[in-house]
């Protein structure tokens, strides 16, 4: 099997590891892309920072550090990949979803994510 390779799956326009600011003030010794791993380990295990942390060979508060600033920078890149549906796109997807599942008024839906919602009513 050949090595795994995150290049060949990062594209050119994907300038996340480029805008998060990676230095911590006594040295630079987590990569960019280290960060990112560590980042993204932290989001899919569900795992605390500790557990994280002793997986990536990087102190808790790293951790925590690292997550502050990737979360950060990937909230930055939201306007650029997350579009919200005009009014004419809602009532569509609305009709589309009522008719796949019978379920009204849904426009959209989060894989394997659990997300509070307050009743609007």
């Amino acid at each position: 099997m050949d090595n795994f390779n995150w290049d060949d799956i990062i594209d050119d326009d994907f300038d996340l590891l480029e805008i998060i600011d990676f230095g911590f003030p006594r040295n630079q010794s987590v990569s960019p892309m280290n960060h990112l791993l560590t980042c993204l380990r932290f989001y899919s295990s569900g795992s605390f920072l500790m557990t994280v942390g002793d997986v990536a060979k990087v102190h808790t508060s790293t951790v925590s550090r690292i997550v502050v600033k990737v979360t950060e920078a990937i909230a930055r890149l939201s306007d650029r990949y997350i579009k919200m549906p005009n009014n004419n796109e809602i009532e569509q997807t609305q009709r589309d979803f009522f008719q796949i599942a019978a379920f009204p008024r849904v426009i959209g839906a989060i894989d394997g994510t659990h997300v509070l919602m307050e009743s609007p009513g």
